[in-house]
């Protein structure tokens, strides 16, 4: 039985032996396939790895601005204390974020948003019992429901405690009066007040301002909307494309990724990502102080973040296979091409294989270009991986066929 390289020993090999792809050209599709799986697996790990030393650095920064911001809480007998007044918001961590978008002319352009990344609520007095509480006296509460009134219907949606028992919405047609009835009751009883409603050829028109979509109010039990562009949206796409392009309704909606309560006998932080919060209950004879309240914060950020990257490594993984093979694919043409004009006689398999190896320079190449951009992404630097894994299928499809030539016997 042939003896191939191993794939470990493939990945260095692959950037620095053009003789490597003579090695492997011929070798069973399964073990290609296998090499890609491996560097699929690879390139998940290192980018989890480099995600997590973000986290860490991100987070360490968060732990040391809010012990700052934290300057003045005493523990004693207990409970903590804090001089001025409350409650208050003694910490809103914002952050300018890039985001693509598309231009007026279809193109990709940079746009720069202002991001809640946290936000800290302090009462020691006890006015504030619960974090849904804090939440909302910060501006950000997290509506336990929604109700969306749309141009054909209306969607009612409740968040339930988990995704796995996540109900789809309930949707309630203008002329059900007695639902109609049930919910703007249920919109007063919350401090809010539906506009008029007009209904014209099945399509409803709201005595509001036309061509966006409003928030009637925003609660910890309910946000309630209204989408006056007149088209037939549903309520994910009209906030979808309000989100995007609003930045006043993107203000009164969006969410900070952390909400942090502290309070007089414990701290308690949420991730708007997650249902579950994280208690710090505190007690006699603990050393609870600005810097231990910021590095507790600091340290369940980071968790919090690692454990939502985990809980995405197999999508990532599987993204990442797909991703590998369509750039192989797309690299063989270059073999291919190659292969024509020396009529070197090879196989598409031997070819795509040869491709599947050349990736691994494409991603060293990305990488490298990643780093040089420190981070920021960009169109061109998935071109040049691909330029660099085309220029290595062609060289390792040109010299295995010069290989192949010399090892073929004369012929008489």
């Amino acid at each position: 039985m042939e003896s191939y390289p191993n794939h470990l020993k493939s990945i260095p090999r692959s950037i620095g032996r053009l003789k490597h792809y003579f090695d492997v050209h011929d070798q069973p599709f399964v073990r290609s396939v296998i090499y890609l799986v491996i560097l699929s697996v690879l390139v998940t790990v290192v980018g989890m790895v480099v995600g997590y030393v973000g986290f860490v650095r991100e987070a360490g920064r968060q732990g040391r601005e809010l012990t700052g911001k934290l300057v003045g809480v005493l523990f004693e007998g207990g409970r903590l204390t804090a001089s001025g007044e409350q409650p208050r918001v003694p910490w809103r961590d914002v952050r300018t974020v890039s985001f693509p978008k598309r231009g007026k002319a279809g193109e990709t352009i940079e746009e720069k948003r202002q991001v809640t990344q946290m936000v800290a609520v302090l009462d020691t007095t006890g006015k504030l019992e619960t974090l849904e509480q804090a939440a909302e006296f910060a501006g950000c509460p997290e509506p336990a429901r929604y109700v969306f009134f749309g141009a054909e219907q209306i969607e009612s949606f409740e968040v339930a405690e988990s995704r796995a028992r996540q109900s789809k919405p309930e949707t309630i047609a203008y002329d059900d009066t007695e639902k109609l009835a049930e919910l703007r009751k249920l919109v007063e009883e919350n401090g809010g007040t539906v506009p008029a409603i007009e209904i014209k050829d099945g399509v409803a028109s709201f005595d509001l301002p036309p061509d966006k979509v409003h928030v009637l109010f925003r609660t910890s039990k309910l946000m309630a909307l209204v989408d006056t562009s007149g088209e037939k949206r549903s309520m994910g796409k009209a906030v979808g494309a309000a989100f995007n392009e609003d930045a006043e309704f993107r203000a009164r909606v969006e969410r900070p990724e952390f909400v942090l309560f502290v309070g007089a006998e414990q701290a308690v932080l949420k991730p708007v990502f997650s249902r579950r919060a994280t208690t710090w209950a505190f007690a006699d004879g603990e050393a609870v102080t600005p810097a231990t309240l910021g590095e507790w914060a600091a340290g369940e950020v980071r968790n919090a973040r690692m454990k939502a990257t985990l809980q995405q490594a197999l999508p990532w993984f599987l993204y990442g296979l797909v991703f590998l093979f369509i750039g192989a694919r797309i690299c063989s043409v270059a073999g291919l091409i190659v292969n024509g004009s020396m009529r070197a006689g090879l196989a598409y398999g031997e070819v795509l294989t040869i491709a599947i190896y050349a990736i691994t320079p494409a991603l060293a190449a990305f990488m490298v270009a990643v780093l040089a951009l420190q981070g920021q992404g960009s169109p061109w630097v998935l071109a040049v991986a691909l330029v660099v894994g085309m220029v290595y299928t062609a060289l390792g499809t040109r010299r295995t066929a010069v290989g192949l030539t010399e090892e073929s016997p004369p012929t008489i």
